[in-house]
């Protein structure tokens, strides 16, 4: 059956591992070494910048490879012989990020069978883990109100198959923070980030006072290509 989670243990965007605020800017300084010591460049005011071609687009790819990712972990962890098989990705980011950050959603298609046994590990397993998670995210406070029961009995009593994005994204969670520690999972979403960045940018050039594309730099300096 065809279920949606809300992508668990996403930092989102903003002020987190996931951020662009200055994360090019080891890139930026050693091209620009390599650039002045190859091509013998006088400008003093020469800088490299670097810059997402399109960051709507490396979010969605990020949102995407976390989703597979704990999809993967978790069917080789506790559902080795009915997996849910990830099928596509969707997330939405807040107009300020005062009160909010990036969300992500994973659909999948994963046997009945497979939702019970997640809904069985969190409550009879892992009961306090799933507990304490559930109060932490799910208690009203001054600036929230929330629309769940922060009850773990409610949450017990209520079909797996009634349970929404929100509720299921909650339960892996739970299974998917007994696979991967929290030190690791960052790890794990450096690596990702890292690795899609590095193929989403483009470089401009602050060139004898003005800033330009790489192609008109490369035109200036009177080659085909920059090799670094």
């Amino acid at each position: 059956m065809l279920r949606e989670f809300t992508i668990p243990r996403n930092p989102g965007f903003y002020e987190s591992i996931l951020s662009n605020s200055d994360e090019f800017i080891d890139y930026e300084e050693e091209d620009k070494e390599l650039i002045v010591e190859k091509y013998n460049i006088k400008d003093k005011n020469f800088m490299v910048e670097y810059e997402y071609e399109n960051f709507t687009e490396f979010k969605f790819d990020v949102m995407e490879a976390l989703a597979e990712e704990i999809v993967q972990d978790i069917n080789g962890q506790y559902l080795e012989y009915n997996e849910m098989t990830y099928i596509s990705t969707d997330f939405t980011s807040p107009m300020f990020y005062n009160y909010g950050t990036d969300r992500g959603f994973a659909l999948v298609d994963i046997p009945g069978v497979s939702l019970q046994k997640i809904k069985d590990l969190c409550f009879e397993k892992y009961l306090e883990g799933t507990k304490e998670l559930i109060k932490d995210n799910f208690t009203s406070y001054d600036g929230f109100i929330s629309n769940y029961s922060n009850n773990i009995d409610d949450w017990k009593q209520k079909s797996i198959f009634a349970y929404d994005y929100n509720e299921l994204g909650t339960l892996l969670h739970i299974l998917h923070s007994q696979i991967v520690s929290k030190d690791i999972w960052i790890g794990t979403i450096g690596e990702i980030s890292n690795e899609l960045k590095m193929n989403s940018y483009k470089r401009n050039f602050y060139y004898f006072n003005e800033w330009i594309n790489e192609d008109d730099f490369c035109e200036q300096l009177g080659i085909n290509e920059l090799i670094l």
